[in-house]
């Protein structure tokens, strides 16, 4: 659809300076300042509805109470059954540097012979 508006010299002037003509931005600015303000009156539209009628009903639970569920309510991870993790993942440090601890010794002897 086209629209034909008339501007004021100003305004023209203004809108001339962020969106030239010759860069073809401008229906792109004047269709998103139409947007904007279209979504500013329905905006005001409900604010005004909510001062009228304040939704004064009472909140669906008490957010002081609850709890969050574990793993947000979903299932939890499955475990790798090859993995020897403690929920610390001390197991996994520990089999890590026993096996760094008997490389060195290997080399070590290796180069005493």
């Amino acid at each position: 659809m086209n629209i034909l508006i008339e501007l004021d010299e100003a305004t023209y002037r203004r809108l001339e300076k962020v969106a030239p003509a010759k860069s073809r931005k401008r229906s792109a600015f004047v269709r998103a300042a139409i947007q904007k303000s279209l979504w500013e009156l329905e905006e005001e539209r409900t604010r005004q509805a909510y001062l009228q009628t304040p939704d004064d009903d009472p909140p669906a639970f008490d957010p002081w109470v609850w709890e969050p569920l574990p793993y947000g309510g979903f299932d939890p991870p499955a475990l790798d059954p090859r993995a020897q993790v403690l929920p610390s993942g001390l197991e996994k440090r520990r089999a890590r540097t026993s096996r760094r601890a008997r490389s060195k010794k290997t080399s070590s002897r290796a180069s005493h012979k």
